[in-house]
């Protein structure tokens, strides 16, 4: 049996004991590193060709190493280490040597670390549960019972990122959605959403938080089945009623989760379209567009089959985010203009907005500049207001190559009866 080399890891990296006629020993003494052996006896045990395809024999779970370390020793350290930094360390190395084989080992190891007095230890050993995932699961359900109520929030919170994989906990997150704390509570529903939107048994649990007395728990279970559920068709019927909710979050977590869903129905495209003219209402009292308008828009605008029938709320969304530098950025903005394009003359009031648009925007939104020229040629006749200022970037010799050209052509296309 040759003999064998430790290989140090990289960056915390599992390292293992590797036979050394595997190791280009040629390799490392060219490039300065020698290691004071025969190069040419060691050389003699290498294949003769190494190939692209040529493998590293496996290696026994009991042989890999972190930083020089085997499992025993990071586990040891954990376990009778007090120092917060040395047992986050060894939390570090469990997790590694959980993907490796040793998932049930590392959690019993790292379960203790929950009643650390360390909140930083906690959040640590949280982290680590979720990613190794399913196997933690037990060790998780066994923490919704704790006493401290950071560590059954911390449990419920690393649950929800677990997802359906974590099934099995379902019934104790029902348990906890009765917590006497209410962050706790709040956390339970969201994670029984996000555990569970699969599980038809829960449909009327879910229906039962979303008409819950205390918003929190509303806008909790919304939340989370609009990450879990925003495709499962069960659940538009209740995210259509929470858009009638009171309180405008709540509203804002029904329309997010139609927004993710499929294609919409037309009475999701009606409500969505509610929800955007009531969007547009608080921005003029406010002047704050809510982050779900960009869904909002997005969805609309890629609904082709009643994109005719939203028109005039696109319209009113181009009145306020073309002519407010405010949005000057905004991702969502671009596809706003795109819809407009694609609609044509049925957005010709929009004409006034795209033209004060094109007339104060900065050479740095060339795309967006692009897009609203090319919605001004599709409007075509009805956008003759719009040609001083088209005259004047088909004109400006400074301006990027692609605005000249695509100016000119929205000329032609609104003197087409000249």
């Amino acid at each position: 049996m040759p003999n064998k080399l430790y290989r140090p890891s990289r960056h915390g990296r599992l390292a293992s004991v590797v036979p050394i006629a595997l190791i280009n020993v040629a390799a490392i003494t060219a490039a300065g590193g020698g290691l004071g052996w025969p190069s040419q006896a060691i050389a003699q045990e290498q294949p003769a060709v190494v190939t692209g395809e040529t493998r590293l024999p496996p290696v026994a779970k009991e042989e890999l190493r972190y930083a020089g370390r085997d499992f025993g020793e990071w586990r040891r350290q954990l376990l009778t280490d007090l120092e917060p930094k040395t047992q986050i360390a060894a939390i570090e190395a469990l997790l590694a040597f959980s993907k490796k084989g040793y998932a049930e080992q590392a959690v019993a190891a790292i379960g203790p670390a929950l009643e650390s007095r360390s909140e930083q230890v906690r959040q640590t050993a949280f982290n680590a549960l979720g990613e190794i995932g399913p196997a933690a699961v037990p060790v998780l359900v066994a923490a919704l019972r704790d006493k401290v109520r950071s560590v059954r929030a911390g449990a419920i919170r690393t649950l929800a990122e677990i997802g359906p994989a974590a099934r099995e906990a379902l019934d104790p997150l029902g348990l906890a959605v009765q917590d006497e704390d209410q962050s706790v509570r709040q956390a339970a529903a969201e994670s029984l959403a996000k555990v569970g939107a699969g599980e038809t048994r829960l449909l009327p649990a879910f229906e039962q938080l979303a008409r819950n007395a205390d918003m929190r728990m509303r806008v909790a279970v919304l939340s989370g089945l609009s990450h879990a559920g925003a495709n499962d068709p069960r659940f538009v019927p209740l995210f259509l009623r929470a858009l009638d909710d009171e309180h405008w979050e709540v509203r804002q977590w029904a329309g997010e989760a139609l927004i993710r869903g499929g294609p919409p129905s037309r009475e999701v495209i009606d409500g969505l379209t509610r929800l955007m003219r009531e969007d547009i209402e608080r921005f003029r009292r406010r002047h704050q567009f809510d982050a779900t308008a960009g869904g909002i828009v997005r969805a609309l605008a890629h609904e082709e089959r009643n994109l005719a029938t939203v028109a005039p709320v696109l319209v009113e969304a181009a009145s306020i985010v073309l002519t407010n530098p405010a949005f000057a950025q905004w991702s969502w903005m671009d596809e706003l203009l795109k819809a407009l394009v694609r609609l044509g003359p049925k957005v010709a009031p929009a004409v006034p907005a795209l033209v004060q648009f094109i007339a104060l925007a900065s050479p740095a939104q060339s795309s967006s500049i692009i897009l609203a020229i090319d919605a001004l040629a599709a409007i075509g006749e009805a956008a003759r207001e719009a040609a001083p200022a088209l005259e004047a970037w088909a004109a400006d010799e400074n301006a990027d190559i692609d605005i000249q050209r695509h100016a000119a052509k929205a000329l032609r296309s609104i003197h087409s009866d000249e």
